[in-house]
């Protein structure tokens, strides 16, 4: 029972180790040609499986509903009026006349005058309300159940391993240097490297490289590197000074640099921003044209047309930033692998 007891509790304590395990080897080059490393690591991943699930689901479903309301309607009614006479006095007064030769007046009392009007019809607009009915379309939600497929996480040990091929060219000397790897528990690689002569840059191409073949549960990263040991110090020689006495035309950029023994190898990248202006351009070894000014420093001069630049005239936050293409990574640790400089500067005549 303290046997099973204490067997527990290791496996308690290692566990937050075993789901962040990493693994790390250190290889020795004593002039081999090729070489070979394994490395494995125990991790937890988080996986997914899809289930069908059932759920409450709603619908909009239609049905049909009478409306009905009151509409004003108007209709013409008419009726006969009766026949009628209507009467009225006239005359009257004194009247006066000539009879013998003389003038005779008498009082004539008014006289009814009267006129039949005959029967009329008699028609008015009267406004009635007649009740209308149609019927519309309505949708009322209906519940159902519905299967859905989610997506579930469960947790699965997952072992890694990762096989690594080395071939070393270009050895120098009496090179001494340890080649780490570390084989993390994403199933990433990653290489460093310190070399003890501090005579030799070491950098890493990386041919071939194939991440988490196998199962869920076991899986492997196999990878091919090239490893080449160039002289450091003439590999490295741009890289040791900023770039200096930068000016800037219309038509061109210049600036001062370290000389560079290999200027297949450099790869300049350029940024300017000014008013309303933000441009980056990558300018290739084949792109610029140094000549040397003493033994140690050479001039640098990049024609703005042959990136396709145009700026307007004006001043400019420029920015260089030199590096080099060795084909590979540079492993070395603590190497200044890169050099940049920014300067405003108005443009000239030159």
């Amino acid at each position: 029972m303290k046997h099973l007891v204490l067997l527990l509790i290791i496996i308690l304590l290692i566990s937050p180790w075993l789901a962040n395990a990493e693994s790390t080897k250190v290889l020795r080059y004593q002039g081999q040609s090729y070489d070979h490393m394994s490395l494995d690591s125990i991790t937890t991943e988080t996986q997914y499986r899809d289930e069908v699930r059932y759920q409450t689901c709603t619908r909009q479903v239609p049905y049909q509903e009478q409306i009905c309301q009151q509409v004003p309607r108007v209709r013409q009614e008419c009726h006969q009026a009766p026949p009628q006479t209507q009467c009225h006095m006239e005359g009257g007064g004194v009247v006066c006349t000539f009879e013998n030769g003389r003038r005779v007046c008498r009082n004539e009392p008014p006289r009814q005058v009267c006129n039949s009007i005959p029967g009329q019809t008699i028609c008015n607009n009267v406004t009635y309300y007649e009740n209308i009915c149609r019927y519309e379309t309505r949708y009322r939600t209906e519940s159902y159940s519905c299967p859905v497929t989610v997506r579930v996480p469960y947790t699965v040990n997952v072992t890694r391993y990762a096989e690594i091929d080395f071939q070393f060219e270009n050895a120098m000397g009496m090179v001494n240097a340890d080649l780490r790897a570390n084989f993390d528990s994403s199933g990433m690689i990653q290489l460093t490297a310190q070399d003890y002569s501090n005579q030799a840059l070491i950098v890493a191409r990386k041919d071939y490289y194939n991440s988490d073949e196998g199962t869920y549960s076991n899986k492997t990263t196999r990878a091919r590197y090239t490893i080449s040991f160039l002289p450091k110090e003439r590999v490295l020689n741009p890289l040791r000074m900023a770039p200096d006495q930068i000016q800037m035309a219309t038509s061109e950029l210049r600036f001062v640099m370290n000389k560079s023994f290999a200027p297949q190898q450099l790869l300049v990248t350029l940024t300017f921003q000014g008013q309303g202006v933000m441009e980056n351009r990558t300018v290739r070894a084949d792109q610029l044209f140094i000549r040397d000014l003493n033994p140690m420093q050479s001039l640098v001069i990049i024609n703005f047309q042959q990136l396709n630049l145009y700026l307007p005239y004006g001043a400019y936050n420029v920015t260089v930033d030199l590096r080099l293409n060795l084909g590979g990574d540079i492993l070395n640790i603590n190497e200044q692998t890169y050099q940049s400089r920014t300067v405003y500067l108005p443009m000239t005549g030159m």
